[in-house]
């Protein structure tokens, strides 16, 4: 089963985390002023407190963190499902689901949304559901299932599609120019979040005190990322 552009799906949607207009170089170039340390778009440290592939390391995990949090961004994809199917696998690049929907070959256009459902549930709700079917599927599953892997029930009869919009892995950094996949307002957060990794180090760079203030203003970007998300003023 493939990922990709519905056979009739809604517009022209692709798998992949958008790319915005905020270059690793920069984030590295602030990094550097703020650590003292001479700015030449984090290529070297001086003071050898801390290597480019630390902090290069440390950008990439707090970009990923921020991307799961919030559902700042979001890809959808698409895949055709042949009937009498329940068990799909999920695009490689997959963080975390935020909605997955079915149409059928008769109704093209008529996305169902199909909530989220636990294995205990399904299991106090009809015993006989691992064999159920029906024309489409009421629900889906994520648990006790390998990774990267959804199920649905009641096993569809009928061929369809299924829309998952999902938030996918940003492009890896690694210091030589690539845009971050985090919108750039909020691109100085991901720099308050290295900045509390590189401050909450061991030995002679460990600084509890800035590391929980850098913390707090990381904390501070997740809040206001999930405010508008979720149409807040």
């Amino acid at each position: 089963m493939g990922w990709g552009q519905g056979q009739f799906g809604w517009g022209t949607f692709g798998s992949d985390a958008p790319q915005f207009d905020v270059t690793d170089q920069e984030v590295l170039n602030a990094l550097q002023l703020s650590m003292l340390e001479p700015p030449d778009k984090g290529q070297t440290w001086p003071s050898g407190l801390w290597s480019l592939q630390e902090i290069v390391n440390y950008l990439n995990n707090r970009s990923r963190q921020f991307l799961s949090d919030t559902g700042i961004t979001v890809a959808i994809a698409y895949s055709g499902i042949v009937s009498n199917e329940s068990r799909f696998d999920l695009p490689d690049n997959l963080i975390d689901i935020r909605r997955v929907a079915w149409a059928i070959e008769t109704d093209p256009t008529a996305y169902s949304e199909l909530p989220l459902a636990s294995g205990w549930e399904m299991d106090h709700s009809s015993a006989s559901w691992p064999g159920d079917s029906a024309p489409v599927p009421d629900i889906y599953m994520e648990d006790h299932l390998p990774t990267l892997t959804i199920a649905v029930s009641p096993k569809p009869t009928d061929a369809g599609e299924m829309e998952l919009m999902f938030t996918a892995l940003g492009q890896d950094l690694d210091g030589s120019g690539r845009f971050l996949s985090i919108p750039d307002d909020y691109t100085p957060y991901i720099a308050w979040g290295a900045r509390a990794d590189m401050l909450g180090s061991e030995y002679e760079v460990n600084d509890p005190v800035r590391a929980k203030h850098c913390e707090e203003r990381f904390l501070e970007g997740i809040e206001l990322a999930r405010i508008l998300v979720a149409g807040g003023a």
